[in-house]
Order: C-alpha cells, then sequence, then structure tokens
C-alpha cells in the first residue's frame, strides 16, 4: 500500500519483482502529470489542508519536514515532481485498487482515472466527501475497502466505480 508521493515505492516494488505483490493498493497516487511544478505541488497540498481541517494531518507533516531538514525536504520533492509513477504503472500486473477522495486537490479525480486505465488489472473507488489525506481523516472507511479489496470482495466489480 502507498500513499500519495509514497506510491512511488511500491510501484517501483511491483515492477522490479513482481512474485512478491499479490495486491497493490494506491491512495493519493501523486505527481499528477499536469501539476509538476514545486509550487503547484504546495498550493495543492496548502488547499486540501484548508479541506481536511478535522483530523489534519498538517501537523504531522510540519514535524517530518523540521526533522528531515530543509534541504532534505526539498531534495524529496524535487524527487516526487520528477518521478514519473505513470511510465510504471502499465508494467504492473498485480491487481491494483486506486483509492481516491472526491475532494483530492493534490491528486484531481482525473489523474486516477488515468493512472487506472494505465493499469492492466485496476479499480478505482472514489470515497465521497474524502480529501487526500482520507487515511488520516477517515481511517476506517479507508480500512475497510482496502480490507475488502485484499480479501478479493472486490472481485464482482471489476472495472472502475
Amino acid at each position: 500500500m502507498g500513499y500519495s508521493f509514497g506510491c512511488q515505492i511500491p510501484t517501483m516494488l511491483a515492477v522490479r519483482h513482481p512474485a512478491v505483490i499479490r495486491r497493490l493498493v494506491l491512495q493519493g497516487l501523486t505527481a499528477d502529470p499536469d501539476a509538476r511544478s514545486l509550487i503547484c505541488q504546495i498550493g495543492r497540498d496548502w488547499l486540501n489542508g484548508r479541506r481536511a481541517r478535522y483530523r489534519s494531518s498538517a501537523a504531522i507533516g510540519r514535524i517530518d519536514y523540521a526533522k528531515a531538514g530543509p534541504w532534505r525536504a526539498l531534495a524529496s520533492m524535487h524527487k516526487l515532481i520528477r518521478g514519473k509513477i505513470e511510465a510504471r504503472l502499465g508494467l504492473i500486473q498485480a491487481p491494483c485498487l486506486i483509492v481516491h477522495g472526491s475532494r483530492d486537490p493534490v491528486a484531481p479525480l482525473h489523474w486516477a482515472q488515468q493512472a487506472c486505465a494505465l493499469l492492466p488489472h485496476s479499480l478505482l473507488l472514489v470515497l465521497e466527501g474524502a480529501t487526500h489525506t482520507l487515511n488520516y481523516v477517515d481511517p476506517w472507511s479507508f480500512a475497510q475497502v482496502i480490507d475488502d479489496f485484499l480479501q478479493g470482495r472486490d472481485d464482482e466489480s471489476e472495472g472502475e466505480s
């Protein structure tokens, strides 16, 4: 399972070592190919924080960036922006669930749909009212859709939902 720019890691693993990935969950997939600038990403992240005031993960993010330091944080953001995850998606053979929040400004719906179309075996699930940080804001719904997918309870609804 990968979240936000952390989706880079399990997608690399799925391409390099496909035998170790039975199913893959990607939530808030970044970086959107239409938004590959630091300014755009910061703006979208700020907007998400405004939308997800209740249980916002902003405080956790500030702590993580402070611990990393400004240079490492900027280097990570640079890698995020330049990492073209879409180039790997078509190579992933494992069934993949893309979980998208309907109010996610960081990874908009058009990008989630495009990513789903690139994956050979995928399902797009949109959680109504959820933001980019839906794993913080609504962890119970998030955990339930992941459990359903990992248990194979999604098989009757192949394709986009």
